[in-house]
């Protein structure tokens, strides 16, 4: 989990990821005992990751950080979509938005 505290207010669908991390745990379950060789899968575009080809792919105990185009650019969070390759799946996300506020 992320415990950095949240300033400007709620989230809104308009908010820029100007940079994410994701860390595939491995497991299936938030208790972590049962372990999964699931990926996950992460779209930029506001699209089905599971059904699209040109997604990013973490595989099981894999991280990665994304950094967008600095100044007023992001990823809007409303374009940013997750899916698992198989199951339900154990991700960390910890991500830098600005609110635009």
């Amino acid at each position: 989990t992320c415990a950095l505290p949240i300033y400007g207010g709620a989230i809104a669908t308009t908010d820029e990821v100007k940079m994410v991390c994701i860390e595939n745990l491995a497991f299936s379950d938030t208790a972590k005992t049962t372990a999964s060789t699931a990926k996950a899968w992460i779209n930029l575009d506001g699209q089905n990751a599971a059904s699209e080809l040109d997604v990013l792919e973490v595989g099981p105990n894999e991280s990665i950080v994304l950094k967008f185009k600095t100044g007023a650019a992001g990823v809007d969070i409303a374009n940013l979509h997750a899916a698992s390759s198989s199951s339900t799946l154990l991700i960390r996300v910890c991500a830098l938005v600005d609110d635009g506020g």
